[in-house]
């Protein structure tokens, strides 16, 4: 379904957004009807400043363009109500030609069967996929359109394009941070500091680009830089003075701003030991091992408050330091120890994290009532492959046909 793109055709949009558009980058923008949409971009038009985008819908705008009425009583994904990231999106045939005035963002596009969903959750501006709406019959079809996040349509560039380099430092990030937290030291200051080489500019403009809207300050400072290199037979030094970015989440109210860069479960680590052995595997196997939460176990957490019952001179939280000129980022995080059931139950479900002790956490979708026609509901031990709202018939995996009435009935015959 991609578009053929010329690979070189690229435009700037400079500040405040400061993103590199090219052919199939997925993108944040402002409809004309003053909502925030997402689109794949397939023509870019630097000479007009505009921008083609294929539209990706949520369930809103699908119902707009099928009618509510069509798609009462059923559902085409999970979490259709859901607006905890990474939130369904619906691939369509829609094209809008978007003015690059309107672009807020990049955008993180993944189909549904990605494995790194599983670390996204609560990650601001990523989105998954599990169907294609087209609009010359007013149907859905369950299967990939698109490949993941892509900026160019050549496979051997997917690893350093914009997107994707940014998408995999904040990853490489977010898991740093997570390994210092799950320190076993005992010692009294509870913090520990990490280094994050060559980090990208762009992955830090990312980062702090709504920060200022929600309360942040960017602090700006100098730094004495130093390098060396041999000239011939000669040793030289220079020294020169760069400047040094930072910014401190620390507040209770740094708690959501803390969630939406590094996911709903960011601020809380282990202190007991996961065995996992790589012994026998094949090179590029992958071997996973995991153990849950109980309460006895020590605990660390980045409280995010300014009463959390510890008399600490300096605040606990997360201290970013970034030089530009060196692209390096430094982390400090400093935490507290809980062992405390009160303590643990209140730190856990402040990230939505649920002991196997406690009742089960209401889903975001509880009270969906609505029969699913998802890509993975069986109907007769076959799958669904589409569903078409003209004719109003459900196409199984076998390519026989059914209608959403009988569909609806087999469900209830199942009740």
């Amino acid at each position: 379904m991609n578009h053929v793109a010329p690979p070189v055709t690229l435009m700037l949009i400079p500040h405040p957004v400061n993103l590199i558009v090219t052919a199939n980058t997925f993108i944040r923008f402002l409809s004309d009807h003053g909502r925030e949409d997402i689109g794949l971009v397939v023509i870019v038009d630097p000479v007009r400043s505009l921008v083609t985008v294929r539209l990706f819908l949520t369930w809103t705008t699908l119902s707009e363009r099928i009618g509510e009425q069509r798609l009462g009583g059923v559902s085409l994904w999970p979490k259709r109500f859901s607006s905890k990231p990474p939130t369904f999106l619906c691939d369509s045939d829609v094209e809008v030609v978007v003015p690059t005035s309107n672009v807020l963002g990049l955008a993180f596009v993944l189909y549904e069967d990605e494995p790194v969903l599983r670390q996204l959750e609560g990650m601001q501006h990523m989105y998954v996929v599990s169907s294609f709406y087209s609009s010359l019959n007013n149907s859905v079809h369950h299967f990939r359109s698109f490949q993941s996040f892509p900026s160019t349509q050549h496979p051997t560039l997917m690893s350093t394009c914009f997107p994707s380099s940014i998408f995999k430092q904040i990853l490489r990030l977010k898991s740093k941070m997570q390994q210092a937290l799950n320190t076993r030291s005992v010692r009294s200051s509870n913090s520990v500091v990490i280094s994050v080489e060559n980090f990208s500019i762009s992955t830090w403009e990312y980062m702090t680009k709504d920060l200022s809207t929600r309360g942040i300050v960017i602090l700006t400072s100098s730094v004495v830089l130093k390098s060396s290199f041999m000239e011939s037979d000669t040793f030289v030094v220079q020294k020169y003075r760069g400047e040094v970015l930072s910014f401190n989440l620390a507040l209770p109210n740094h708690l959501n701003i803390a969630q939406s860069l590094f996911g709903t479960t960011f601020g809380v680590g282990v202190r007991f030991i996961v065995p996992c052995s790589v012994r026998g595997a094949a090179n590029g196997a992958s071997v996973e091992n995991s153990r849950a939460i109980h309460y006895g176990d020590v605990i660390n957490v980045i409280p995010f408050s300014l009463n959390d019952g510890h008399n600490y001179s300096v605040h606990r939280g997360v201290f970013f330091r970034y030089i530009p000129m060196t692209s390096t980022l430094s982390v400090t995080v400093r935490f507290i120890r809980v062992h405390r059931r009160d303590e643990m139950q209140m730190y856990l479900r402040q990230r939505d994290i649920s002991v196997a002790e406690d009742d089960a956490v209401a889903d975001d979708d509880i009270n969906d009532n609505a029969f699913p026609l998802h890509s993975d509901v069986e109907v007769y031990n076959k799958k669904i492959k589409s569903v078409c709202f003209d004719t109003s018939t459900v196409t199984l995996s076998d390519d026989s046909t059914l209608g959403i009435a009988e569909v609806i009935q087999y469900y209830n015959n199942l009740i």
